[in-house]
C-alpha cells in the first residue's frame, strides 16, 4: 500500500529510481524471473532493481526468502500448534480426563506434520 505523500519513482525503501533500464531476454530467462519473483512474493521489477543493486554494490541479493509448497504444511503447523495451546489450558484447568482424545488426536496431525516437512 503506498505510504503517504508516494510518487512516482520512489520505492518504499525511500530511494529514487527515476531511471528506466530495458534489456532484452529470453522467454525462458524472463518466465524464470517472474516464477523467482512471485515466490519471494516480489514483483518482478522489484526483483531486477535488487539483483542490479546487489550487483552494482558487489554484494549478495537481499530479497525475502522464497515461499513455495512449505506455505501450506507451516499453516497447517500452525493450527495444530493452536490445538496443542488449547490443550495445554484445559490441561493447567484440570479439565485432563474431557480432552484426551483431542490430545492424542492433534499429536497424530502433529506427527504427520512434522513427517511432511522432513521429507
Amino acid at each position: 500500500m503506498p505510504r503517504r505523500g508516494y510518487r512516482k519513482g520512489v520505492s518504499d525503501r525511500k530511494t529514487p529510481r527515476p531511471q528506466v533500464i530495458k534489456s532484452r531476454a529470453s522467454v525462458a530467462t524472463r518466465a524464470a524471473l517472474h516464477c523467482e519473483a512471485d515466490s519471494r512474493s516480489m514483483t518482478f521489477s522489484a526483483l531486477v532493481a535488487d539483483v542490479l543493486d546487489a550487483h552494482v554494490a558487489g554484494t549478495r541479493l537481499q530479497a525475502p526468502h522464497p515461499r513455495g509448497q512449505d506455505a501450506a504444511t507451516l499453516r497447517e503447523l500452525a493450527r495444530i500448534g493452536n490445538n496443542v495451546n488449547q490443550i495445554a489450558r484445559e490441561a493447567h484447568l484440570m479439565n485432563l480426563p474431557l480432552i484426551v482424545a483431542k490430545a492424542a488426536q492433534t499429536l497424530d496431525a502433529l506427527h504427520a506434520a512434522v513427517d511432511r516437512i522432513g521429507s
